[in-house]
């Protein structure tokens, strides 16, 4: 396998065909196919860090938007993260388990976000976003509603958090990339600009993977 100038970097995402371009160009690179959604993610993510070491973890994934239409600039690096169906939905309002008193506090699962503290990512080029993390789909308005009134974010996607997550425990540098491909909520995927979310997220992580080489030459 090959290493980035003795680093050696995972790039991590949740299905093939998101970074298909990119291991078309560097087909010997550390990956990591994890599938979709949360448990899949922080299981797959725990044993490969189980069985092999590496300097960074690069997440690069598609994404919703919360934002009324898809955005020009598409390519965001994301700097918290949050299992926003964590909780207790109570009378139209989201409460954390912590509040609830189901859970003990633990600053590193998060009552809120989970915060990527590497300035490595301010230096990337690309804008800062918070997101949140999801295990349900759906586009009904009253728990779309709940949800961003207790995380209010840029970007959804059903991996962040548990990268976050992992990597923090591991106390691991970590990267996460999304492209968006769609509004939250739309579920025409007719509407949607996958193909094209797919072209910028494979063009920004070529970007990332340079940067970290050279920065560590």
């Amino acid at each position: 396998m090959f290493d980035f100038c003795g680093m050696r970097l995972l790039i991590v995402a949740a299905t093939q065909r998101e970074i298909a371009p990119y291991l078309v160009k560097n087909p010997s690179v550390h990956y990591l196919i994890t599938g979709v959604g949360t448990a899949s993610t922080i299981y797959s993510l725990t044993k490969k860090l189980m069985e092999e070491s590496f300097d960074w973890v690069i997440q690069a994934g598609i994404a919703g938007t919360h934002a009324a239409k898809v955005p020009t600039n598409k390519v965001f690096v994301v700097k918290n993260d949050a299992f926003a169906q964590r909780g207790v939905l109570e009378n139209g309002q989201l409460f954390t388990l912590e509040e609830k008193g189901i859970a003990q506090d633990n600053e590193e699962v998060g009552s809120n976000y989970l915060m990527n503290p590497y300035e490595e990512i301010e230096q990337l080029g690309f804008p800062l976003t918070d997101a949140i993390t999801v295990d349900l789909i759906n586009n009904h308005p009253d728990l779309l509603r709940c949800v961003a009134d207790r995380y209010p974010s840029t970007i959804e996607s059903m991996e962040g958090a548990a990268m976050h997550y992992v990597c923090l425990k591991e106390k691991l540098p970590f990267i996460q990339i999304r492209s968006i491909s769609n509004v939250v909520g739309d579920r025409n995927k007719l509407n949607w600009e996958m193909e094209d979310a797919i072209v910028q997220l494979n063009i920004a992580l070529e970007r990332v993977c340079a940067y970290l080489t050279n920065v560590n030459e």
